[in-house]
Formats: structure tokens, sequence, C-alpha cells
């Protein structure tokens, strides 16, 4: 009797735990429908081999395609400065690159440019 009494209040309590989530859900969902945003919506037409290129790059970047768009724009207002001049592969690449060609040239570690 105890384990059948036991069984129906945690029955019940999942019905009543699945109701809760669901009314939550819609309510929630009305809420971010409803929420004021600073952010505002703007048709774009573009190319369509650019926004296949967008859509890629949002992939990879693990971003929306608006989210994707938003942040290239950010960059190409930020002052050359503060940009990064690539990936941080592309970086990598560039360094190997000036470190082979200073070696090439004798400024390795055995190299004249080295300290005595």
């Amino acid at each position: 009797m105890c384990a059948m009494a036991f069984l129906s209040c945690s029955t019940l309590l999942g019905v009543f735990n699945v109701a809760v989530c669901l009314v939550a859900r819609k309510h929630f969902a009305w809420i971010i429908r409803n929420m004021p945003s600073e952010d505002v919506q703007t048709n774009l037409r573009l190319p369509a081999d650019l926004k296949e290129r967008l859509v890629e790059a949002a992939t990879n970047n693990k971003r929306s395609l608006s989210a994707e768009v938003a942040s290239r724009l950010e960059e190409s207002f930020m002052h050359p400065k503060d940009r990064l001049p690539g990936t941080p592969e592309e970086i990598n690449a560039f360094v190997e690159g000036i470190v082979e060609g200073l070696v090439a040239r004798g400024w390795g570690p055995e190299g004249k440019g080295r300290a005595q």
C-alpha cells in the first residue's frame, strides 16, 4: 500500500512538473517576443554567394547569421590598431614565416643577430 501511494504521488508530481514546464515555456516565449530590445531589425539585399559565405562563416564561428554580420560590421568600424591581423592560425603562420626568413639570413640561434 505504501509503495502504491508513493508511486501515485510521484506520478502526480511528474504530471504536475510537466504541466508547469509547458506553462512556463509558453509564458517565457511570450516574454521574449514582447521584450524591448536595443537591436533593430533591418532587411538587407546581398548577392547569393556572399550570403552563402556568411552562413558558412557563422557556422564555423558557432554563431547565428545575424551575429556574424553584426560582428563583421563592428570590426570594420574598429580602429586599425585595435584589430587583430587574422585568426590565431594566420598569425602563427605569419610569425613562423618571419622567423624562418630571419634564420635563413643568419639571425638564428647561431647567427650574427644573437647577442654574444
